[in-house]
């Protein structure tokens, strides 16, 4: 599921959060400009999702009373949707689809289509519980999991044809995978499995050891991370091609991963609590790593500490660079870092307040913040050499 929002309960849970992220800027950068820029603040009060479409290109921000607004790079309103009892937002490129649903609501079963210019022109009711849906970069189709599950959906002249497929597990994540495919990560069992519109298994991959799975997918859909908890203290890491061929796989001691690939596949940022040993005494601290593939050796580093805790992570296709909000503990509000390929230190700039939510989108231009202070601020990330 692309460019989704950390909330605050989770920061404070995990301490790290891996999201993707990949460049979109232009190939002469202004060296004018600073390679992180703040483009525009507004206040947005009671706010429980922020989410970009995946070429950053427009935000989207719902309230608790189920306001639904979408801005554009310059923070003017394009539209607005009142959908009492929705909690979460999707949406494609230029939000030329917007999915918006409530997770886990008995008696709230609704997912609301809405195009580009903010008309709502479907809604899809299901039998069961929504628990997690994704859409396509292009919009083409939406996903949204319920039961053992998934109904696969078509957006299409102001229509949605859908189809039920089923899945041999509770859905818990879903990703958009290349054409009329899609990525189902299951548990009861723990499974994961690459599935067409049809129904057919493409392929599977069975994980009965982990109690944990974190994933997330490459821009076009052709590689799956998958990060999971071992039982015997571990984090397995693999990247996976469409075909079920494994990229690399890496295992790093710890627990609670987060997983996020880059743009093109070649690269992972992964935020977990890494396990350290002295004598009898096990001892977990906040880690942030950057998994890489070159020349057919896993290379990258990491980041951690007692005083610094990295929390919202946005990563370059190509992983040229890294964005964390830094909090270090004791240090109050947070401060947003880049960090170069080889884990150097590049650019920081200080939020004026705590950050409740952070959403970042899917192809790196831009990510917005949602603060303590009620307001929203939207970023832009400038080419890095």
């Amino acid at each position: 599921m692309l460019g989704r929002s950390i909330r605050r309960r989770e920061l404070l849970h995990w301490a790290g959060l891996g999201l993707g992220a990949a460049s979109r800027a232009s190939a002469q950068p202004d060296p004018s400009l600073p390679p992180l820029v703040s483009l525009w603040i507004a206040p947005s009060p009671d706010l429980v999702e922020v989410t970009l479409t995946p070429d950053g290109s427009r935000v989207l921000l719902l309230d608790r009373a189920g306001k639904l607004q979408c801005r554009n790079q310059e923070g003017a309103i394009l539209w607005t949707q009142l959908l009492p009892g929705t909690d979460r937002v999707l949406s494609s490129r230029r939000g030329g689809v917007t999915l918006a649903y409530s997770r886990r609501q008995a008696h709230q079963r609704r997912a609301a289509f809405i195009d580009a210019s903010g008309r709502h022109f479907y809604t899809l009711e299901l039998s069961e519980p929504i628990e997690t849906a994704a859409v396509s970069p292009d919009g083409r189709h939406a996903m949204l999991a319920a039961g053992k599950s998934v109904i696969f959906s078509s957006p299409e002249n102001g229509t949605v044809r859908y189809r039920s497929v089923a899945t041999p597990g509770f859905p818990r994540q879903l990703f958009h995978g290349r054409g009329d495919t899609f990525y189902s990560v299951c548990r009861d069992p723990n499974v994961t499995v690459l599935l067409k519109s049809s129904g057919k298994v493409l392929w599977r991959h069975s994980d009965a050891g982990s109690s944990y799975q974190s994933a997330s997918v490459s821009l076009d859909g052709q590689v799956l991370g998958l990060a999971a908890e071992q039982r015997d203290g571990t984090i397995s890491v693999a990247l996976w091609q469409q075909e079920g061929r494994p990229r690399f796989l890496a295992e790093r001691p710890g627990r609670k991963p987060r997983l996020r690939v880059a743009g093109n596949g070649q690269a992972a940022a992964l935020a977990y609590e890494h396990q350290s040993r002295h004598d009898t005494t096990v001892n977990y601290g906040q880690r942030l790593a950057l998994l890489t593939v070159e020349d057919g050796s896993i290379g990258g580093w990491s980041k951690g500490g007692a005083f610094t805790a990295p929390l919202f992570v946005g990563l370059d296709r190509e992983a040229r660079w890294v964005i964390a909000l830094d909090t270090q503990r004791r240090r109050e509000p947070p401060r947003i870092r880049l960090f170069g390929r080889a884990g150097e230190k590049r650019y920081s700039i200080d939020s004026a307040a705590d950050i409740l939510i952070a959403a970042s989108a899917a192809d790196g231009s831009t990510f917005a913040t949602y603060r303590a202070d009620g307001k929203v601020e939207m970023f832009a990330v400038h080419q890095q050499d």
